[in-house]
Parts: C-alpha cells; structure tokens; sequence
C-alpha cells in the first residue's frame, strides 16, 4: 500500500524559501533588509518552493509492503523498517507503528498529520488501532 504525503507539508516547507533568501544582504552590498523588493524575493521565493512541494504530494513518498516498510529517498525505495517473527504493524496514539510480540509498541515516526487523509483511512481499515502505546 503506497503512502502519499499530507497537502499541509508544503506550508511546513515553504518557509525554507525565506531562510534560502535570509544570506542574500549578508553578500551583496547593495541589498537590504529594510527594501521591499528583497521581501518580494523572499515571498516568490518561498511561493515557488511551495508549488514545488505541492508538485511533490501526489508522488507517494512511502509503502507498506507486505513486511516491510519502505520510504523513497535519493536513490529509490528503501527499506526502513521490516517485521521479525511474531510483529505487525498497527496504528496507536495518532501514528504508524510496529507491535512486537510481547506487546510493546515502537513508532515509526509517522503520525496521522503527515499521512494524505485517504490513505491514512486506508491504513485504518487495513490494520488493527490499539488503545494506547
């Protein structure tokens, strides 16, 4: 099962626009803060960054398959996490995780917010919720 990103990542990531545009006074000589048009940068800037990530969203950027759990990086898929004998996965607390035989529960840092609210409705109805972690 492929796992999209949620469409709020793009706003956690457009602000990284700004910080990109932050040096440019620090190098030139003739820029300043204090000048409109270095803000106008930095909003187009952050807005190109912004269409950029909503470009990226529909790409799943993680999968559970079968007994792994796998995530997209630089070079292709890779694997994560893999279940051992005896673990499943299961959502607890809001987030994604792996219940181990003896009951205890390890997270696998992907809370609900992060998760495309189809997908997650998918994960919800594949894999069992426990109570708490």
């Amino acid at each position: 099962m492929k796992i999209r990103s949620s469409l709020w990542m793009p706003l956690v990531v457009a602000p990284v626009g700004i910080v990109g545009v932050l040096p440019i006074p620090l190098v030139e000589p003739d820029a300043s803060y204090s000048e409109p048009e270095f803000w106008y940068l930095a909003a187009i800037v952050c807005g190109v960054v912004m269409l950029i990530g909503f470009a990226v969203v529909w790409w799943p950027s993680m999968a559970l398959e079968g007994d792994r759990f796998l995530v997209r990086g630089k070079y292709g898929w890779a694997t994560r996490r893999a279940l051992a004998e005896g673990e499943r996965w299961a959502i607890a607390g809001n987030g994604l995780c792996l219940q181990r035989q003896d009951g205890t529960v390890v997270k696998l840092r992907v809370p609900k917010w992060m998760v495309n609210r189809r997908d997650w409705a998918a994960l919800e109805q594949t894999l069992p919720t426990l109570d708490r972690y």
